[in-house]
């Protein structure tokens, strides 16, 4: 698992990087050159930003997902571009593929390496009815799967081969109490620096760890000053009670699984 981010090249460049600045994104994420390419050549004047690594299938993969995806233009010629652009660095279209109603289509690209297999998702662009230029907007996907099957992945295993995505405002201790679950996805980023969030999915063996697994997170929440504040069906929402943020959201997801997700800024 060591070697996987090392061979993907992550970098940045300081067009990508005035991009990021510039949408007030907090963090900045280093990125793979097709996409830091994407970004700077499209220059988007809106983007929701977030990164992270899934795990599925006994493999795992690294993802760059941005969500309100804004850019000039109108959406076929937009489109035609994105084509154009993607065909350049060999990679191959597969069949969209949509909602029953067709209302949400989404367009698959792919490419092979060796170790790896490349994909970008891309949702049919909508063109903005409110704006005097053309401008149209969508969500993108940029994911790289690993092709060798490993073992699940603690927080502490994916945090030591990807650092970029260790959210610094999460309490220590609260930290050191996730850092040995076996994780099915973490994500962290966001476009407003009072917004972004930090999330890890949280995998349990079995109906009496999911209870204790709960149960320890919840009683070490409250020895770090966090207080119950509302519970909402399947989520407790907890609040510091000595300073103003973060909030913390504990969700169940079904399937003996857990999502932890902190809000630094409210």
């Amino acid at each position: 698992m060591e070697n996987l981010i090392k061979k993907l090249d992550l970098k940045r460049n300081s067009n990508y990087t005035e991009i990021l600045e510039r949408l007030d994104h907090n963090p900045i994420f280093s990125a793979p050159e097709i996409f830091i390419n994407l970004i700077t050549d499209f220059n988007p004047f809106n983007m929701d930003l977030c990164s992270g690594i899934v795990y599925t299938h006994n493999k795992i993969g690294v993802f760059w997902f941005i969500h309100e995806l804004g850019l000039n233009g109108n959406p076929d010629d937009v489109s035609k571009k994105i084509d154009n652009f993607l065909t350049d660095f060999k990679f191959i279209k597969n069949n969209s593929f949509g909602d029953d109603n067709n209302d949400f289509i989404e367009n698959h690209y792919y490419k092979d390496d060796k170790d790896y297999k490349h994909h970008l998702y891309i949702q049919d662009l909508i063109r903005y009815s409110d704006t005097e230029s053309p401008k149209c907007g969508g969500t993108l996907s940029y994911e790289i799967d690993y092709k060798k099957e490993i073992p699940p992945p603690s927080i502490e295993n994916i945090l030591s081969v990807y650092p970029e995505i260790i959210c610094p405002e999460i309490p220590e201790n609260i930290l050191k109490l996730l850092n040995k679950r076996i994780v099915s996805n973490i994500c962290y980023g966001g476009t407003r620096k009072r917004y972004y969030t930090w999330e890890a999915s949280i995998i349990c063996s079995d109906g009496m760890s999911f209870e204790s697994e709960i149960n320890e997170i919840k009683t070490e929440l409250e020895k770090n000053d966090f207080m119950l504040i509302r519970k909402d069906l399947n989520t407790y929402i907890y609040k510091n009670t000595k300073l103003p943020s973060p909030i913390i959201y504990l969700s169940t997801l079904g399937n003996h699984q857990l999502n932890f997700r902190i809000q630094p800024h409210t």
